[in-house]
């Protein structure tokens, strides 16, 4: 069987700025299962993003995750982390704590439910805040 990493990796390496974001990193999932599966998926100089929309087939509800990570050369993220996203579909934000850890990857944002799905062909904005910088950048499906 295919596995969801071979469909949705396209094998990008390790020091690809999407690793640790996708699906595939996060969800042991067989493609058989999905009914649909979207990533919106975006960069900047400092930050990478991904936000997931997935459905298994025959459930009700769909699963919203985003997923972000600082690829930035400057001084690593300390303290607060605010960080917001606009879709079709409705909007999130929050506020998280700065990883020490070696991958600096932020699982925020998860939701569970029936309502709207995010269109494929649209954008979903992104803005992230963190040592008194702020940068900004959309996510696309590619």
């Amino acid at each position: 069987m295919a596995l969801l990493g071979i469909l949705l990796s396209g094998g990008y390496s390790k020091s690809s700025v999407y690793s640790g974001l996708m699906a595939n990193d996060i969800y042991d999932i067989e493609v058989s299962e999905l009914e649909f599966l979207n990533e919106y998926k975006g960069s900047a100089d400092n930050w990478a993003a991904n936000l997931i929309s997935l459905q298994k087939i025959g459930e009700d509800n769909h699963k919203r995750q985003l997923v972000f990570k600082y690829i930035g050369d400057g001084t690593k993220p300390y303290g607060e982390i605010k960080y917001s996203y606009d879709t079709t579909a409705g909007s999130g934000w929050g506020t998280t704590s700065a990883n020490k850890n070696a991958e600096d990857v932020y699982f925020v944002g998860y939701t569970a439910g029936n309502g709207a799905i995010p269109q494929t062909d649209s954008s979903v904005s992104f803005r992230v805040e963190w040592n008194g910088q702020t940068e900004e950048f959309d996510l696309k499906v590619r």
